[in-house]
């Protein structure tokens, strides 16, 4: 049986890479929609109210769980329709019916 985290981690394979060039942090709002399998993973909340940001920002305003973090912020930039503001490319782009079906594969994790 596979576990979960190898699981999630060959489905975020198939997510283009990105150069993020860390500007996003205000697009890192105070609700992250992630499957269980995900929220259990990193351990942060799905929602964070009492920062109004996403639990895994620091103080100086970088991922603290980079390398783990949830399908949704690995698509920001990488998707057709998801384009990233501050001009981060992927090395190739998803199209939004690929970023739904990695979306739905996550749930079923």
């Amino acid at each position: 049986m596979i576990s979960r985290v190898n699981q999630l981690d060959a489905l975020y394979a198939r997510v283009p890479n990105i150069n993020c060039k860390g500007l996003c942090y205000e697009t890192c709002g105070p609700i992250i929609p992630m499957a269980a399998a995900e929220q259990q993973r990193t351990g942060l909340p799905t929602v964070n109210w009492h920062d109004n940001q996403c639990a895994a920002l620091t103080y100086e305003n970088r991922c603290a769980i980079y390398a783990e973090r949830p399908l949704i912020c690995r698509l920001y930039g990488t998707v057709e329709d998801f384009t990233c503001e501050f001009g981060c490319e992927p090395d190739s782009h998803l199209t939004p019916a690929e970023g739904r079906e990695l979306i739905r594969e996550s749930q079923e994790i």
